[in-house]
């Protein structure tokens, strides 16, 4: 867009220009957060899991001097944190679906599609059909252990195809990077563990995700309110956004 402008061929119009910045918003900001978000919200309920994680991060940093930055490489190492992810991303998607428009007359199962129509695609209808992934409602990172058994298009968070999400590996590093730090430095629990998950969901979308966090080493008291206000305040906003419409 800054190209076209200093070119003085710029032609977008004020829709395009909105629609351009809610997908900055809600694609580039929100999806990440939904995704980080619960994360820490099955690893509340899962020590195990989080006690891998936790050892392949320490690995990780235990290579690097105490204030050296993670490398492209650091982050391609991550990949049992990843495999958490994607399991966090199968069974809560951020986005839960997308549409499509057909560009011609097609027939799918005996369903006629006219030129035009929009298409939704629900990621939630593959990704806990008991068919593709065995046990669907368990969370099991495990599943992931052999991706080439998931059918095509089957696992799709990022969509797929030729207008599959441009900033999939952005947000894996975003993601696998807040984690890094999040589970070397604290541990948290839920405050309303003992509530039905229907209650705990309605909570979260409201109220925002309840957890007592705390430090694994000391820290100064200042930065651990601030810590925790930040963490608390990206929950809250991005479940939030999450309800808006």
């Amino acid at each position: 867009m800054l190209s076209l402008r200093s070119e003085g061929v710029h032609s977008l119009t004020v829709e395009d220009i909105v629609d351009n910045a809610m997908v900055l918003l809600i694609a580039g900001y929100e999806t990440s957060c939904v995704l980080i978000t619960f994360l820490l919200r099955y690893l509340a309920d899962e020590p195990d899991i989080l006690g891998r994680i936790t050892e392949e991060q320490e690995e990780i940093a235990r290579n690097k001097r105490p204030d050296e930055p993670l490398t492209w490489d650091d982050v391609s190492r991550m990949k049992y944190t990843w495999k958490v992810a994607m399991e966090t991303l199968r069974t809560v998607p951020p986005v839960l679906g997308s549409f499509r428009t057909a560009i011609k007359d097609i027939e799918y199962k005996g369903y006629q599609i006219p030129k035009g129509w929009q298409v939704f695609t629900a990621q939630v209808v593959t990704h806990l059909d008991e068919k593709i992934f065995d046990d669907p409602s368990k969370f099991d990172p495990a599943r992931f252990d052999n991706q080439s058994s998931i059918p095509p298009y089957c696992f799709v968070p990022f969509g797929g195809g030729p207008r599959m999400c441009p900033g999939n590996e952005f947000a894996r590093s975003e993601t696998l990077v807040a984690m890094h730090y999040l589970v070397r430095q604290f541990r948290w629990k839920l405050c309303c563990k003992d509530e039905g998950s229907g209650k705990i969901l309605l909570r979260c979308l409201f109220l925002g995700s309840q957890l007592n966090l705390r430090p694994e080493a000391p820290l100064n008291m200042l930065m651990l309110k601030l810590a925790h206000s930040l963490l608390c305040t990206a929950i809250r906003f991005s479940l939030l956004l999450s309800t808006d419409g």
